[in-house]
């Protein structure tokens, strides 16, 4: 069938739909027991054209869909049996225009197409149900017993009496062989319907996902329509065949139902993907309806407030032109309109979208640009959540989510889908979306997640820049406040040295040389023999000495770290050993590395007793080990500053005290250069 077939059967049917409204006002009522309970009006005609256009939606989107052909059908049959239906009983009873032949033949046809041949379409609309296959091939059975159930009717039709069909008709004195037949037509259709709904229920328990929502929807509708044929077997069963209220209305309220259903499994869970053509179905239907009022209004009404001058061909043409210059300002709200009423929820992205595009265009900063991605992908995609993170180099990774509501942000149903954001220059970060319950993300949606995020990829890389600027700037400023910090130590504690050394020089030195110098003065009375004066002089010696622990020692210089470090174990008499392996009693080091090594370990033997100390290479690196160490205290900061300074680090952990220098300006030293206690063994007694 080619795609204008189905809107012209359509057409057809809203006629067909129409005539027999205006049929059934001249017979009878409208909601008289006669209209609304036999002749079905206004439910089933509502029904007939919802199932006909939804079937030619369907077909517009995919031809030859066997769900769409049986919709399309089932909506026109029925309509067309109700029109055939109501000319006949209007020649009948209210004398219209046609003969006893044309009701008769009108109620034939009616009869062919009525009730039996809609529940036959039925039926196998929900045996073939949602993808238009059938569950396995052993279904075949079902789907032949609701056709056979069918001819079956038409067999009993083609053994009656002609004239039985004229006005209301009354089955009931048809003969016996073509109630045989109509009887067993009737049951077998109805068994075939409720075994489709078996058939639904079982492809539902074993669905899941999108199929699994659409699937719920075809279910209440075969439940309702199932439950329908129930009451009216049992209810005309009860009172001898009698059509009631009872009896017909939950039969016509679920064959409403069966398009609305249909319609939600269409628009909601995307069910054959229809929903461009619906959009523009709504656009042209809106359109042409304000078209058609507005140009009715002007023409109509206003001419005939004006009588003949507004008659003619330039007053039509003027009223054409204010119509659809007054349908501009609206088409904006009629595109919305149809968006909403074919997309739902995923109309929003577009709005989303635009929005977005005004945000990155205003360079926002990092706090409003995350938030804002993860609501337009979000919306674009139609997820319940959306988790926008974004890559930052050296720290952590800065992410902003999106829900649909608090209640959609606890639900993690739904697979995720991650579109990475990144530029020619590498991954900046990620877009991640978490559809609803029983959806998915769409290959159209999935094209517009990757759009988004190949346009936000320029807004995440200067965002990253912003970040790693600001990371930078928070470096540096707690650097600058780190050397500030280091110089006033530095300078506090170049002071507290100068007055250690004034005061010990004052406290330890000057007594001894006052009284040497007293002694070998000119004019001294006192009489001091050589031996005492070598004494105090040694004295004098001794304690300057002492005074040289913490500066550059000249045995420092002269022959390493080793050999300074066992001359002031030596000198200061600590209990502590002194083990040095042989790659580094070998070799020589920058004078400033070998000043700190040498400071750290004379902070540390003057913090307090010490266990030993062990001074070896490790990755390049000279390492000294302090065991037993006693906590340096005050002066921990100026050991630091000094390892600091030349890339060092200080650990104190157990009781254990170790300094570690980069040894990269090391330089090798003869071995005659190599103090006599620094020999190969590497053991040094204090």
């Amino acid at each position: 069938m080619r795609i204008r077939g189905p809107w012209l059967l359509v057409v057809l049917c809203v006629a067909f739909v129409v005539t027999d409204t205006v049929i059934n006002a001249l017979v009878q009522p409208l909601l008289s027991t006669d209209s609304t309970v036999v002749h079905g009006w206004p439910l089933i005609p509502a029904a007939a054209m919802g199932s006909a256009v939804m079937g030619a939606l369907i077909l517009a989107k995919l031809p030859r869909h066997p769900i769409g052909l049986l919709l399309v059908a089932v909506g026109t049959a029925t309509s067309f049996s109700l029109l055939c239906e109501i000319y006949s009983i209007w020649v009948v009873e209210a004398d219209g225009r046609g003969t006893a032949f044309t009701a008769a033949a009108a109620g034939w046809l009616s009869a062919s197409t009525e009730g039996i041949a809609g529940l036959t379409g039925v039926t196998l609309i929900f045996i073939l149900a949602p993808d238009g296959r059938l569950p396995s091939p052993r279904w075949r059975w079902a789907a032949w017993l609701a056709v056979l159930g069918l001819l079956l009717n038409v067999i009993g039709l083609l053994n009656s009496e002609p004239s039985i069909f004229t006005g209301r008709r009354d089955l009931g004195s048809t003969d016996t062989v073509a109630s045989v037949f109509f009887s067993l037509g009737f049951l077998l259709v109805s068994a075939m319907l409720l075994v489709s709904v078996a058939s639904l229920v079982l492809r539902l328990r074993r669905a899941s996902g999108e199929t699994r929502q659409q699937l719920r929807w075809f279910a209440l509708a075969a439940s309702a329509i199932g439950v329908g044929v129930l009451v009216l077997i049992i209810t005309q069963s009860l009172n001898g065949g009698e059509q009631t209220w009872i009896s017909s209305i939950p039969l016509q309220v679920s064959f409403v139902l069966l398009p609305v259903f249909l319609a939600v499994a269409v628009l909601r869970y995307r069910l054959y993907d229809v929903d461009v053509i619906v959009n523009r179905a709504a656009v042209v239907g809106a359109a042409a309806l304000f078209v058609a009022i507005g140009y009715t209004v002007l023409v109509v009404i206003v001419g005939n407030m004006l009588g003949g001058a507004a008659s003619g061909f330039w007053p039509s043409l003027l009223a054409t032109a204010v119509v659809a210059m007054a349908f501009q300002p609206l088409r904006r709200r009629v595109v919305r309109f149809a968006d909403r009423l074919a997309y739902g929820d995923r109309a929003a992205p577009y709005d989303a979208l635009s929005s977005f595009s005004r945000q990155l265009g205003e360079s926002p900063d990092l706090d409003s640009l995350l938030p804002a991605v993860a609501e337009a992908a979000g919306r674009a995609a139609s997820a319940n959540r959306c988790v926008v993170t974004l890559e930052v180099d050296n720290a952590d990774a800065s992410t902003a989510s999106w829900s649909r509501s608090s209640r959609a942000a606890l639900l993690t149903v739904g697979t995720e889908v991650t579109v990475a954001v990144r530029d020619a220059a590498g991954p900046l970060g990620s877009i991640t979306v978490t559809p609803g319950p029983g959806t998915s993300v769409r290959p159209q949606e999935l094209e517009l997640l990757e759009d988004i995020a190949e346009h936000v990829a320029v807004a995440f890389r200067n965002a990253r820049l912003q970040a790693e600027l600001s990371d930078r700037v928070i470096a540096l400023d707690r650097q600058t406040i780190e050397l500030a910090a280091s110089r006033r130590r530095l300078f506090a504690a170049d002071d507290a040295e100068r007055r250690r050394i004034e005061a010990a020089i004052e406290r330890d030195v000057m007594p001894t040389l006052t009284r040497l110098t007293d002694a070998l003065a000119p004019s001294s009375a006192t009489i001091v023999e050589p031996d005492e004066l070598v004494g105090l002089a040694t004295i004098s010696l001794d304690a300057l000495r002492e005074l040289t622990r913490g500066i550059f020692p000249t045995v420092l210089a002269r022959s390493g770290v080793p050999a300074a470090l066992s001359s002031h174990l030596s000198r200061v008499g600590s209990p502590g050993r002194l083990k040095v392996d042989e790659a580094v009693s070998a070799r020589r080091f920058a004078s400033r590395a070998e000043a700190a090594i040498f400071y750290a370990a004379c902070a540390a033997d003057a913090a307090g007793p010490i266990g030993g100390l062990h001074l070896g290479l490790n990755d390049g690196c000279l390492v000294l080990v302090v065991e037993d160490a006693t906590p340096l205290g005050a002066e921990r900061e100026a050991v630091l500053d000094r390892l600091e300074a030349l890339g060092g680090s200080l650990l104190e952990e157990g009781g254990q005290l170790v300094v570690t220098l980069p040894a990269t300006q090391s330089r090798l030293a003869s071995a005659s250069t190599t103090a006599p206690t620094a020999a190969a063994t590497g053991e040094m007694p204090a």
